[in-house]
C-alpha cells in the first residue's frame, strides 16, 4: 500500500489514541488504535517506530477491559517486529508466552503467526524435524480455517526448511502449493510473495541453475520494488548478490549488495547489514583491493558490535 494511505489512517488512529486516552481505558480502544499505528509503520518500513508503538499498546492495555484478544494481537505483531530487527532473546521470550497459552488465543491470525514464528525458529535452529512438524500443524489448522495467506506463510516455512535440510525436490513442491494460495491476490497483498522468490531463486543456486535462479530473484526485486517493501527488497537483493558471486560476476554483485547494506542501515536491519558486508567483501576481493580491505574493517566492526552486546545480555564482562 503507498505512504499517502498509511499517512491518513496513521492521522486517523492517532485521533482514536487522543480521544481514547481522555476516556474509561475499559474498551482497550488506545490500545487497539497503538496496534494499528504499528502496522502502519510496520508498512511503512518503521520498525522501531513499529515496536515503539506496539509497546504502547500493551502499557496501556486494560487487563480488566474489553477486546481482551488485543493482548495476544499487540505480542504477536511484537514478535513480528522483534524477529525482523534480529532480537532474538525477546522473539523467543515473548513466543514462549503465547506458545503455553496458545488455547486460549482466540485471534486466528495470530495463533497461525505464532505456528509459523515457532517453526521458522526451530529451522533457524537446524532443528528440521521439529521445524516441519510445527509448520504442517499450522498449515493444517490455517486450512481448516481456510486462511489463505497464513496457509502461504506455513507453507513457505516447510519450503524452506526443506530447502535448508537439502531437499530440494519436496522444497519445490512446497513454493508451489504455497504460491498457488496467492492465486487472484490484489496487487497490494502481494508483497508477502517477494521472500519466496528469493527462496526458490536459493533452490535454484543450489542446483547450479543460475539463469532460472536469476529470473526468480529478479521477480522478486520487482515486486519488492512496486509494493514499496522495502525490508523484503533489502533480503532479495543479498540473495541476488550471492546469486552473482556463486558466478563470478562481482561488480554485479557489489551493486546488489551496496544497495542493500544501504537499506539495512537506513532501517536498522542488523542481521541483514552482517550478511551484505560479508558477500560485498568476497565481491570486493576480486574487484578492488582497497575496497575490499575497507569491506573487511566494517565486517570486523559489526563482529565486535555484536559481541559487545551478546556479553552484555550474558551478563560477561
Amino acid at each position: 500500500m503507498k505512504s499517502k494511505v498509511w499517512l491518513r489512517a496513521e492521522r486517523s488512529f492517532f485521533k482514536a489514541v487522543r480521544l481514547a486516552s481522555q476516556s474509561s481505558s475499559e474498551e482497550n480502544i488506545e490500545a487497539a488504535s497503538f496496534n494499528e499505528l504499528g502496522v502502519c509503520a510496520f508498512f511503512q518500513n518503521d520498525l522501531e517506530k513499529a515496536i515503539e508503538y506496539t509497546r504502547s499498546g500493551l502499557d496501556s492495555f486494560d487487563d480488566r477491559g474489553e477486546r481482551l484478544y488485543y493482548k495476544d494481537i499487540l505480542h504477536g505483531n511484537l514478535v513480528v517486529y522483534y524477529e525482523r530487527v534480529g532480537r532474538v532473546e525477546e522473539v523467543h521470550r515473548i513466543l514462549d508466552q503465547l506458545w503455553n497459552a496458545r488455547e486460549s488465543i482466540k485471534s486466528m491470525p495470530t495463533l497461525l503467526l505464532v505456528y509459523e514464528t515457532r517453526a521458522n525458529l526451530f529451522r533457524k535452529s537446524k532443528m528440521y524435524d521439529e521445524a516441519i512438524q510445527c509448520a504442517m500443524e499450522g498449515a493444517e489448522i490455517a486450512r481448516l480455517n481456510r486462511n489463505r495467506e497464513r496457509s502461504f506463510d506455513l507453507q513457505s516455512v516447510i519450503g524452506s526448511t526443506y530447502l535448508d535440510e537439502g531437499n530440494y525436490s519436496a522444497a519445490k513442491k512446497a513454493f508451489e502449493v504455497a504460491l498457488k494460495y496467492t492465486d487472484h491476490w490484489p496487487d497490494a497483498d502481494r508483497y508477502i510473495v517477494v521472500n519466496v522468490y528469493a527462496r526458490i531463486g536459493s533452490l535454484y543456486m543450489a542446483e547450479k541453475r543460475f539463469d532460472e535462479a536469476a529470473v526468480e530473484i529478479s521477480k522478486g526485486i520487482e515486486l519488492a520494488r512496486n509494493t514499496e517493501d522495502y525490508l523484503s527488497l533489502t533480503n532479495v537483493l543479498i540473495v541476488a548478490g550471492q546469486c552473482a558471486n556463486a558466478q563470478e560476476k562481482y561488480q554485479e554483485s557489489a551493486e546488489f549488495l551496496e544497495e542493500a547494506l544501504e537499506l539495512a542501515d537506513q532501517y536498522g536491519l542488523q542481521t541483514q547489514k552482517h550478511v551484505a558486508v560479508l558477500h560485498l567483501s568476497h565481491a570486493y576481493e576480486h574487484v578492488d583491493e582497497k575496497i575490499f580491505i575497507n569491506s573487511l574493517k566494517r565486517l570486523y566492526t559489526l563482529e565486535m558490535k555484536k559481541a559487545r552486546e551478546e556479553a552484555a545480555c550474558h551478563e560477561i564482562l
